[in-house]
C-alpha cells in the first residue's frame, strides 16, 4: 500500500485561503522563498498525516495536486493505463 505524501491547493486569493485553514484547523503556513507558494504543516510530525500547500492560482483549471510516493513510476504508470483501459 502506498501513502499520499503531499498536496497542493490552488488559490486564486491565497491569503484567503492560507487564513482559513489556520482558524479553522489551527495549520500553520510558511511562503517558500519569493514564490507564490506556501507550505501548509497540518499538525504534529509524530503523529499520523501530511503536509501540504498552498499555491497561487495561474489559471481557471488549475488542478488540485496529490503527490503519492512510488517506487517506480513507469510501473505505476502502466497500473494507471490498465485501470483505465484494460486492453492496455
Amino acid at each position: 500500500m502506498l501513502r499520499l505524501v503531499h498536496f497542493e491547493i490552488p488559490a486564486a486569493d491565497p491569503q484567503r485561503v492560507i487564513q482559513f485553514y489556520a482558524d479553522v484547523f489551527g495549520w500553520q503556513s510558511s511562503q517558500f522563498g519569493d514564490n507564490p507558494y506556501w507550505l501548509l504543516k497540518t499538525g504534529d510530525a509524530s503523529q499520523p498525516g501530511i503536509d501540504g500547500a498552498v499555491i497561487k492560482k495561474f489559471a481557471l483549471e488549475h488542478p488540485v495536486v496529490h503527490s503519492i510516493d512510488v517506487y517506480s513510476i513507469d510501473e505505476y504508470i502502466t497500473k494507471i493505463r490498465r485501470q483505465v483501459d484494460p486492453a492496455w
